[in-house]
């Protein structure tokens, strides 16, 4: 990072990670528990002379066993957004390890948002600055999402030495 010096310190600082609710163990626990009921079921199956059903069934565990692995290599996208005394630096990194970098000047820094039409939240944020356009916290929730939105507001502000304001 040009720059992000070392006695620099952030005035802001979020680290986005998406969202995941079952860790790995309970992702083994869940292959474990169809792999035991699919088994039993076959078995059933397979004793009254329908055994084309087994093999089916093989074939949604291993169909779940690559939509658990998929979801869990997602998960190790990033993005981070630092803001600095004179920098606004966005790094994001997706989950094939490939990362962008932009470095934004905060006095001519915005924060642009789209709002869902039936609702009244927020759907998409980007942080604008000249002539580019950058999508950012697109891993949180909708609440989540107006939550950055406020805490990144607040410290552009106070960076730029501008009067707090109330943000709805």
């Amino acid at each position: 990072m040009d720059g992000y010096l070392q006695n620099d310190k952030p005035i802001f600082r979020a680290i986005i990670t998406p969202n995941r609710s079952l860790s790995h163990s309970g992702r083994r626990k869940i292959l474990q528990f169809f792999s035991l009921y699919f088994f039993a079921l076959g078995c059933f199956f397979l004793s009254k002379g329908w055994w084309p059903l087994h093999i089916f069934m093989g074939l949604d565990l291993i169909a779940l066993y690559f939509a658990f692995k998929v979801n869990f290599e997602r998960a190790k996208s990033k993005e981070c957004i630092t803001l600095l005394k004179n920098n606004l630096i966005v790094e994001k990194q997706n989950h094939k390890g490939q990362a962008k970098q932009w470095e934004l000047q905060p006095f001519w820094t915005r924060i642009a948002y789209e709002k869902s039409m039936d609702e009244d939240q927020l759907e998409h944020l980007y942080l604008c600055s000249k002539q580019q356009k950058i999508s950012i916290a697109t891993d949180l929730s909708r609440h989540e999402r107006f939550e950055f939105y406020k805490a990144l507001k607040r410290a552009l502000l106070k960076v730029n030495h501008l009067p707090d304001i109330e943000i709805k």
